[in-house]
């Protein structure tokens, strides 16, 4: 470790030289990977958001450090950072395959150096790419689709393109709609969550043409028993709740569905904090 963490040393003034010079040069762009409590294995929301991402930049370096909370010794924590930080770096690998990985540095830091942020939000790997940006089109801008990437302006909606599906089974797309929540077992939303309801609306409607699904989850640790279950219940009830509000909103009922998720595919599989549970209390839409 000693001998390790020396090498570290040395390689700073390189890596801030770098650094430097990429700063000045291209273009930066950041993608974070959260974890869940004492796992390094990436989750299926950020294999398809990094795939989504690496599609759309043409990469010069990319710079990927590990990151763990506070709970654990020092050693455990390092190892732990260094762990996310390989496996992301394993994940790059696989997508550059048939290309020469650009260069750049994997690396652990043990706890993360955030402690106003929250626990779930500090188990993470962040991935710094540089890259260099494409030529400007002298076209004017098309209107948005879902062949190019999709910006939200309120931070309140993340795209997450899915790969091109082969059959109309597949979604093109799944939008992950942040800061949506639920009182606990009712499919009422909180009160912050009516505020920026009418954002939702708002962003969502260039996904009119689309047929959506609309998809809900509920927080749960043990196994529901099946779809008689009152949480799978539950998590129908919050589905029709964001399909009823976009139909009073103006969307054709034609296009729109909406399905109980139960407790299928936990943003957080194992919460441990009131925040990571309200995480799972999610509504996602499939896009077609």
């Amino acid at each position: 470790m000693r001998c390790q963490r020396r090498h570290l040393i040395l390689l700073c003034p390189l890596l801030l030289a770098t650094l430097l010079t990429h700063s000045q040069q291209g273009r930066r762009d950041t993608i974070t990977l959260h974890f869940a409590f004492n796992s390094h294995r990436i989750q299926p929301g950020d294999e398809a958001m990094m795939a989504d991402a690496f599609r759309e930049l043409t990469i010069d370096s990319i710079f990927i450090t590990g990151y763990t909370d506070k709970v654990g010794t020092p050693g455990y924590n390092q190892l732990l950072s260094e762990q996310r930080a390989n496996a992301a770096a394993d994940y790059l690998r696989t997508y550059y395959s048939k290309h020469p990985l650009p260069k750049g540095n994997v690396t652990g830091r043990g706890i993360a150096p955030t402690p106003e942020r929250s626990d779930s939000e500090n188990r993470r790997v962040e991935i710094v790419c540089y890259s260099t940006p494409p030529a400007a089109s002298p076209a004017a801008s098309p209107a948005p689709s879902l062949a190019a990437p999709i910006r939200s302006t309120t931070d309140s909606i993340v795209v997450v393109r899915a790969p091109l599906p082969d059959d109309s089974s597949r979604p093109s797309a799944i939008l992950f709609l942040r800061h949506i929540n639920f009182i606990v077992d009712t499919p009422v939303p909180t009160d912050s969550t009516s505020r920026i309801l009418p954002e939702f609306v708002n962003e969502l409607m260039q996904f009119k043409d689309h047929h959506l699904e609309i998809d809900g989850y509920v927080n749960s640790i043990v196994p529901l028993r099946g779809q008689k279950d009152p949480l799978f219940i539950l998590s129908v009830r919050r589905a029709k709740f964001i399909y009823d509000y976009l139909v009073n909103a103006g969307f054709d009922p034609g296009k729109l569905t909406y399905k109980g998720m139960g407790n299928a595919s936990p943003v957080n599989p194992h919460p441990v904090t009131t925040k990571e549970m309200n995480a799972n209390m999610r509504v996602e839409i499939k896009v077609f």
